[in-house]
């Protein structure tokens, strides 16, 4: 039997206090926020401080931000067991025994690591249980029976996810505890409770998150069509790939959400400044400029999305061109080549006429594929098609990219091409355990040669070599062997490569930021076109909850 959920409450103003003590909203009370937060690991091993962290830093925002009425509800791990099952690291002090510190981080061919990795119990209260899976289904069973016309349902999702296991790419899932989940099709079936008229906002963090901007579709599918409930999400990663983030330092938030949230916040999860992103100059930060701040910002490797991106590539498409596969599949985009166009075109047509006609709306005329807007113009030209957070992504992607706003869109799109390719095709510093065994078999023996006392497995660290006053002079004489220098030298190298990798994936990433919005700008040029009226109703509706705001 499940447990029963229990709920924080927050009321701004004046305080009602039968909602206060009993946790039941006042009979006069006006429209409510509800809050479900889904987070933490599928085990202690995978339950990051990191995790922890976004629950606490959302926590704050709601407290700082939020000035109208709200209640929450957290599932986070094990919920309340007392057990350990959090991961985090401490650092670890070398600095006193240099010599025993670069003996003992040999082994791994990585260099020096100052930390080491514990575990505890949680540190998120006010949790109503675990995130189990029947829980979550059971809680938001009881929120479709108390939400009424002018609340809303935001869920904020920061834990693991896992690929979809059907034959289906984008029924992926969230990931629970006991290594259990949650599949975006479950989801979409348990989200059909809560009433039409209360628009859900979804904000997801975990790896393959972007299967769950399909449930705008009934069953999470496609072809089912579109949901009457009115959902939107906004998505740190595509369908196909991992998202960054899950660690178990809190030092570094280089992840979506902490982006998100921090942009309306003003600062960041570990309390940098944060420079308002109000595009409208309204004097809020809604939840399509907290997005647009995450894609400029964000240095991972995560590509964005937003459900309205979702809806664009279902019933839109471009003049002479081929959006290619979904980011992730290891292909590259390209444009039809000249002796296939007008047969894509004319496949896109039918495939249009076809939806018309299945919608019932026979009467509506689709216009020829001739007609379709293209990528074409400067970046200049295509920003100034788009709307505002879309012109403001392109102005500050090809600014980081170093990329001139009067050249071509189309080089743009050529350029992922070939980036992909080379980065794909090209192999940075890897040295094979063969080569580790080597490297350290040599210093082993020059060590053994030198120091015969350090050679004794079991008790080279009570050698003479290695007392405290010994320890700066032993040190000196291992890195002046000729076997340490070629060691650093290599290691170096891997360092070098590997940045080198990272700033290519950066720069790849971009990139692939960039080619989504220029492919969303032509995309909500040529939906009418394309899609019938009800479908271009809701994709209105569906921007216009994404332009909302947290009040």
């Amino acid at each position: 039997m499940p447990a029963k959920a229990s709920s924080e409450f927050v009321v701004s103003g004046i305080l009602c206090l039968s909602l206060v003590f009993t946790g039941l909203p006042c009979a006069e009370a006006s429209a409510l926020d509800y809050f479900l937060v889904l987070a933490g690991g599928h085990s202690p091993a995978g339950n990051q401080a990191s995790l922890e962290a976004n629950v606490l830093f959302f926590r704050e925002v709601l407290r700082e931000q939020h000035h109208a009425p709200w209640s929450m509800t957290t599932y986070f791990a094990d919920g309340q067991d007392e057990k350990a099952d959090l991961q985090y690291s401490v650092e670890i002090a070398q600095a006193a025994s240099p010599a025993t510190n670069l003996l003992t981080n040999l082994v791994s061919f990585g260099g020096p690591s100052n930390t080491r990795l514990r575990y505890r119990n949680h540190r998120v209260e006010n949790t109503a249980g675990p995130l189990r899976p029947e829980l979550v289904r059971s809680e938001l069973h009881r929120l479709s029976g108390v939400m009424r016309a002018g609340d809303r349902l935001l869920i904020y999702v920061t834990s693991h996810g896992g690929k979809a296991e059907d034959d289906d790419p984008y029924n992926t899932t969230i990931s629970c505890w006991d290594r259990q989940s949650i599949t975006a099709r479950d989801f979409e079936s348990w989200l059909d409770g809560i009433p039409e008229e209360v628009p859900v906002i979804m904000v997801m963090a975990q790896c393959y998150c972007g299967g769950f901007a399909h449930t705008i579709f009934d069953n999470s599918r496609q072809s089912d069509g579109i949901s009457p409930h009115n959902r939107v999400g906004f998505f740190a990663q595509q369908h196909d790939l991992a998202a960054a983030g899950c660690r178990p330092d809190i030092r570094n938030d280089e992840e979506y959400s902490s982006y998100f949230w921090g942009a309306i916040a003003g600062r960041t999860r570990s309390g940098k400044p944060v420079e308002r992103i109000d595009l409208d100059a309204d004097g809020k930060v809604s939840f399509v400029e907290a997005h647009t701040y995450a894609v400029l910002a964000s240095q991972t490797i995560d590509i964005p999305l937003r459900t309205s991106e979702t809806l664009l590539r279902t019933y839109s498409r471009i003049g002479n061109y081929d959006y290619g596969p979904p980011p992730g599949s290891g292909q590259q985009h390209e444009f039809y080549a000249a002796s296939t166009t007008a047969k894509a075109a004319s496949e896109d047509s039918t495939a249009a006429d076809q939806r018309v006609q299945d919608s019932g709306q026979e009467q509506y005329a689709v216009r020829k594929p001739a007609m379709l807007a293209e990528i074409s113009g400067s970046l200049a030209d295509m920003a100034a098609r788009g709307s505002r957070d879309q012109s403001a992504i392109v102005h500050g992607l090809a600014r980081q990219l170093d990329l001139d706003m009067s050249s071509d869109a189309t080089t743009v799109l050529g350029q992922l091409a070939e980036e992909i390719k080379d980065a794909s095709g090209s192999s940075s510093y890897r040295r094979g355990s063969r080569g580790r065994r080597s490297m350290r078999s040599n210093i082993l023996k020059q060590i053994a040669e030198e120091f015969p006392e350090l050679a004794d497995r079991e008790n080279w660290k009570e050698a003479e070599s290695l007392r405290p006053e010994n320890q700066q002079a032993t040190y000196e004489r291992l890195i002046a062997m000729e076997a340490f220098e070629r060691y650093q030298e290599a290691l170096d190298a891997r360092q070098q490569a590997d940045q080198q990798r990272r700033t290519r994936e950066m720069r790849k990433v971009k990139l692939q930021r960039l080619t989504n919005t220029l492919e969303a700008i032509v995309l909500a040029e040529n939906l009418a076109l394309l899609a019938p009226p009800d479908i271009v109703q809701r994709y209105e509706t569906i921007l216009e909850l994404e332009n909302s705001t947290l009040n």
